[in-house]
């Protein structure tokens, strides 16, 4: 009678770690959405005129597409890049001044437009 009811409490006591463990997942999902959608918000305001966005070509005939820059950067790369950005500029790119927030949150953004395939790179 003891043993099935320590296997009974066993099992509880993995299922409730289980959903503390999802919890932290759901809570970490929510933040990440968010800081991609504050990203998107910043593209939008400072960086889609020249990069556009979805299927129509850049405004800026240099600029690569966001969704070309999603498949050329890893999320680290893109990071080192948007730092440089913000303190020089990029070939002939303008610096643009950016706080570390903003570049993180600009870097979950673009690295949400990556396809599966790159995403693993």
């Amino acid at each position: 009678m003891l043993v099935p009811r320590l296997i009974g409490l066993a099992a509880l006591a993995i299922g409730i770690a289980g959903c503390a463990e999802l919890r932290n997942d759901l809570r970490l999902g929510f933040a990440e959405t968010a800081r991609i959608e504050r990203g998107k918000a910043h593209f939008h305001s400072v960086c889609v005129a020249c990069h556009g966005e979805g299927s129509q070509p850049s405004p800026n005939r240099i600029a690569p597409r966001v969704e070309m820059i999603a498949q050329r950067y890893s999320p680290q790369g893109l990071a080192r890049e948007l730092e440089a950005i913000a303190d020089v500029g990029h070939y002939g790119m303008p610096t643009v001044r950016t706080t570390p927030a903003e570049r993180r949150d600009l870097v979950a953004f673009i690295s949400s437009l990556q396809s599966p395939s790159a995403a693993g790179r």
